[in-house]
């Protein structure tokens, strides 16, 4: 294990950690485009200020600080913390009834802003939160997933640790992408935080969500009312 910044690194064999280096001649055009990386509101690719070889945590934009050019690879996909580029992607993830039907219905502009605010005040305060999963081959935004902190008011076997979220795509359903994506926020939490207990909620009748739920280790151990649907607490103890 080695530490970078203020974060700690762990080898995962599915997971490659990177610290994304900027360089104008490796990060324009097709590369930047894809990831749709970019400065403060997230001009895409637009690295014009950056010294060839820097990276991208030591630009001096204070907007970067809570970034930390965090990001995480797996073989398709690529997490990093959201910018404010990314709104019309969320905007159109979060405003599609079957994507939102077991999680509250469908969001509006206003409620999607607000969202992506909220996970980019987790990384800035917390120094953890919620990835946007792109796609490496195409550059879209497939989803959202990691541990948060919601604040609940489920009580104290609940509200005070992370709890995992996830959310993906129409077009990315039956394609294994939750399960890979979900998978490696896991794993980037349990080599970064000292946390061992986390926690997630999910509808009964998102038999999906459940599956993957048990993939990851977590076991329900109990019923709570939120937002006049009933659904399932679930536990994992970190290994």
């Amino acid at each position: 294990m080695r530490k970078t910044g203020s974060h700690f690194f762990a080898s995962c064999p599915c997971v490659r950690l990177i610290e994304l280096q900027v360089a104008r001649k490796n990060i324009s055009g097709t590369y930047a485009r894809r990831f749709m990386l970019g400065r403060g509101a997230g001009c895409r690719g637009d690295v014009s200020g950056a010294q060839p070889g820097a990276r991208i945590s030591a630009i001096g934009d204070e907007r970067w600080k809570w970034f930390k050019a965090i990001m995480i690879e797996t073989e398709r996909l690529l997490l990093r913390p959201p910018v404010l580029d990314d709104f019309e992607a969320c905007y159109a993830l979060l405003s599609d009834p079957a994507v939102m039907s077991f999680i509250g219905g469908p969001m509006s502009r206003e409620e999607s802003w607000h969202r992506l605010l909220r996970y980019a005040g987790h990384w800035s305060l917390l120094g953890y939160g919620l990835f946007v999963i792109i796609e490496k081959e195409s550059g879209r935004l497939l989803g959202q997933t990691g541990l948060a902190d919601f604040h609940r008011g489920f009580g104290e076997m609940f509200d005070p640790y992370p709890e995992a979220a996830w959310i993906t795509a129409t077009v990315a359903h039956g394609r294994g992408i939750a399960a890979e994506a979900v998978g490696a926020a896991h794993a980037w939490f349990d080599a970064n935080r000292s946390q061992t207990r986390t926690v997630c909620i999910i509808n009964p009748n998102n038999t999906a969500s459940v599956r993957l739920a048990g993939k990851l280790g977590y076991v329900p151990f109990g019923q709570v009312s939120y937002k006049s649907a009933e659904v399932t607490m679930f536990e994992r103890i970190r290994p």
